[in-house]
């Protein structure tokens, strides 16, 4: 909330407020330098589409373009279940949202009962089968970053299109 009102905040420290008791305190945050939480990347690009006007295909074709190969894998800001399969009736079922999303009984194949496997993937390196599917039918959050590697050097491009849809209002004060 300090944030957004512009108002200062606790850097690397949090206030801790427990109701139970009635008790507060302060804690020191301290910097792990191996934690990809802390890892910043260099270069963001601001894409002026919105999520459902790009495809994986589109994002990757721009961002071999913008490296000059086609050595390039699109990272997910986050794992993404892309499809059930049960192990009994090889029946498949796409589902395209987040891990940690789906409750334990959409794990149950709907024809025999079976627990399915779940199948992930974390990013797109131009051959997946996933390639057409919007960036929004992902299961990502909208306003989301996706980060272009290569062996050597790395692009997150921010979908700024989306800006709007989720922050409402805030969006003009961010522009």
């Amino acid at each position: 909330m300090k944030l957004l009102h512009g108002l200062p905040t606790l850097a690397s420290r949090a206030f801790v407020f427990e109701g139970l008791n009635h008790t507060s305190y302060l804690l020191e945050y301290t910097e792990n330098p191996n934690c990809m939480s802390h890892y910043t990347v260099e270069r963001v690009v601001e894409l002026p589409q919105r999520s459902s006007q790009l495809t994986l295909r589109d994002l990757h074709v721009l961002a071999c373009s913008d490296f000059g190969t086609e050595n390039v894998v699109i990272e997910f800001s986050r794992d993404v279940i892309t499809h059930l399969v049960c192990p009994n009736c090889k029946r498949r079922t796409d589902v395209f949202a987040p891990v940690g999303t789906l409750a334990y009984d959409d794990g149950r194949c709907p024809h025999d009962g079976d627990m399915r496997t779940v199948v992930t993937s974390h990013n797109y390196s131009g051959h997946e089968e996933i390639g057409s599917r919007t960036l929004d039918d992902l299961g990502l959050p909208l306003f989301d970053i996706f980060v272009a590697r290569t062996s050597t050097a790395e692009i997150a491009y921010l979908i700024a299109g989306d800006r709007e849809d989720l922050l409402g209002p805030l969006s003009a004060s961010e522009a």
